[in-house]
């Protein structure tokens, strides 16, 4: 029987951990006043598996529960058992709460809620991931030919490239920044007092902030929020002589090799949108990383079982039969 419990946790030796997942992560949102609730998951008499849910109260919803990037399972868990785990996670939320909305990670390339019978609210997003497990000369090899083109051309360019803890009394001219970027482009993403929550919770070797200044000017900037064994790419910031000079290339790399130092086995660069922006999807691929496709966001609430039986007739069998065949 696969049985959450709930209380003290954390992900399984040599898990995986999404920044969502990761305790490091929950303890930022306590400081901006959200609730988290962490569950473990034993089988044969060890853990291995780690959820973490955001609760919030979501007006007519009630209580939502909000399972994001997960669960954390043990690396040797095998596919079925970690389908079936998620299964029964969201099952066990779906009776505490009003509501559960879930965006679990791929099981072995695999949707693991693919043929639930849960309604989809919104398809798989596709995210970019860089793997930092090779030595450098094996990363530089695996960029694309213009992005180690452009990389070579902002070596050349004089950049001094910089980085240190992110520190907001210093370093909130991002946040800024970033805020003027999302009201031009109308674009959203976490919000923008998490970064300043996770550097008080995590501590200095949570965060690290990378600069590229030209002739004494700040031209460019690139903020990775670090969660063992993985780290996010969270905000990127860049002037007109920063694009010029091609800094984010080399920002991100002198990331990869410092990261990789230091036991980062991969980055998240985020989410991969070639319809309204195909350019930063071009940079994320050009780097080396490789499309990662989530499962889709599902709700779970009164009669939605019923509507997604409705609306998905016979195509949820097909879906399950690709996914696991």
């Amino acid at each position: 029987m696969m049985d959450w419990q709930e209380g003290p946790a954390a992900p399984p030796e040599g898990a995986a951990v999404a920044l969502q997942q990761h305790p490091v992560f929950a303890s930022a949102l306590k400081r901006i006043g959200r609730r988290t609730q962490a569950l473990s998951l034993n089988w044969e008499g060890r853990s291995v598996g780690f959820a973490q849910i955001v609760l919030r109260r979501v007006g007519p919803l009630g209580e939502v529960a909000l399972l994001s990037r997960g669960p954390a399972f043990a690396p040797d868990l095998e596919r079925t058992l970690r389908r079936r785990a998620v299964a029964a996670l969201v099952e066990r939320l779906a009776v505490r709460k009003t509501a559960v909305i879930a965006t679990p990670d791929p099981v072995r390339g695999g949707d693991p809620l693919a043929g639930a019978g849960l309604l989809e609210a919104m398809t798989p997003a596709v995210l970019a991931r860089l793997d930092l497990t090779s030595e450098p000369a094996e990363l530089r090899a695996r960029l694309h030919g213009k992005w180690r083109n452009r990389l070579v051309a902002a070596e050349r360019a004089g950049l001094h490239i910089t980085d240190a803890p992110f520190k907001p009394a210093k370093a909130g001219w991002l946040l800024t920044a970033e805020a003027a970027q999302r009201r031009a482009r109308r674009y959203g993403g976490l919000p923008l007092s998490l970064p300043m929550a996770f550097a008080a919770a995590g501590g200095p070797r949570a965060t690290r902030l990378f600069e590229a200044w030209q002739e004494g000017r700040r031209v460019a900037a690139m903020l990775f929020l670090i969660h063992p064994p993985g780290a996010s790419y969270t905000i990127g910031w860049s002037g007109p002589d920063g694009r010029d000079a091609g800094a984010h290339p080399l920002i991100l790399w002198r990331a990869m090799l410092w990261l990789g130092a230091r036991g980062i086995r991969d980055i998240d660069l985020g989410t991969l949108d070639t319809d309204r922006a195909a350019g930063l999807a071009r940079f994320k691929l050009g780097a080396g990383a490789v499309p990662e496709t989530l499962g889709a966001t599902r709700l779970i609430a009164p009669g939605t079982r019923a509507v997604a039986r409705w609306a998905a007739g016979g195509a949820v069998a097909r879906e399950e039969d690709r996914a696991w065949s």
